[in-house]
């Protein structure tokens, strides 16, 4: 399992005096709940990757392919920002871990020149045109038998969350998508495919009531603070408390997860 020793205090100085510079991307801060969201993620790929040539398509401010950089046997990430690039330029130096500036819908790499290729939170960025376009791109540069992980957001459980507090939808995300709709997809490019969804751990009671709330009516009927009470019965922290460990990756209860992550297999 990947840890967070590298974000160290140094790296969260690091952090407050570049914050400006990144646009809807995660900036690595051990104590931001939507960071170590994310890092659950990083770790799920782990144990994919070790002695592989992987590609991070789409990695933002490189903190993953740094920590996947770990266990592969290197790791390039690429991103389309500049920005976002120089940030993993200036913040991880390894031997075997290399970021380039590139779009993820056009990759400028040979056919076959990776045993795998990681990319979270890409698609609900791209246009259903430019989705394809990426999909096809990963395919092409992933070697035969070779594995595609891709994460989005679920929109089934966000837009009701985002809605019971009064957030709205993120403009960013302009291709919003569903279990079914996203199974879709994935199903559209790829024979051979399994399905998961990342969730928070409770009690073995509030997993069984979980498992049964297909509709999510915990989102639809009942206000934040009730679910909040409901949450500290079910032995659920609260979120500013969250760690890695309280996360979950599965593939069954996948309606209820808050982000969907499919593992594809490349013919």
């Amino acid at each position: 399992m990947l840890i967070l020793d590298d974000f160290s205090d140094n790296y969260l100085k690091i952090i407050q005096m570049n914050k400006a510079i990144i646009l809807e991307r995660v900036i690595p801060d051990s104590n931001d709940t939507q960071f170590i969201h994310h890092v659950v993620r990083y770790n799920f790929a782990e144990k994919f990757v070790a002695g592989k040539l992987v590609l991070d398509n789409g990695c933002g401010t490189g903190y993953g392919a740094h920590l996947l950089s770990m266990s592969a046997l290197s790791v390039t990430g690429v991103d389309i920002s500049e920005d976002a690039i120089n940030f993993a330029l200036e913040n991880y130096n390894r031997q075997n871990l290399t970021f380039k500036q590139m779009d993820s819908t056009s990759l400028q790499f040979d056919n076959e020149a990776f045993d795998i290729a990681v990319s979270f939170e890409i698609v609900e960025h791209l246009s259903p045109y430019d989705c394809n376009k990426y999909l096809n791109e990963m395919k092409r540069v992933v070697k035969k038998d070779g594995l595609i992980l891709i994460s989005t957001p679920n929109h089934d459980t966000a837009r009701l969350h985002l809605k019971s507090v009064d957030i709205p939808i993120c403009p960013h995300h302009i291709n919003n998508m569903g279990i079914r709709v996203f199974k879709k997809m994935v199903k559209s490019h790829f024979d051979s495919f399994q399905i998961y969804g990342q969730q928070l751990k409770g009690s073995l009671f509030y997993t069984v009531l979980r498992s049964l709330d297909i509709l999510n009516l915990r989102l639809r009927l009942f206000s934040p603070s009730s679910r909040e009470f409901f949450y500290k019965a079910m032995e659920i922290k609260k979120e500013s408390q969250l760690k890695i460990e309280d996360y979950i990756i599965r593939s069954y209860m996948i309606r209820q997860c808050q982000t969907l992550i499919a593992i594809c297999k490349r013919k």
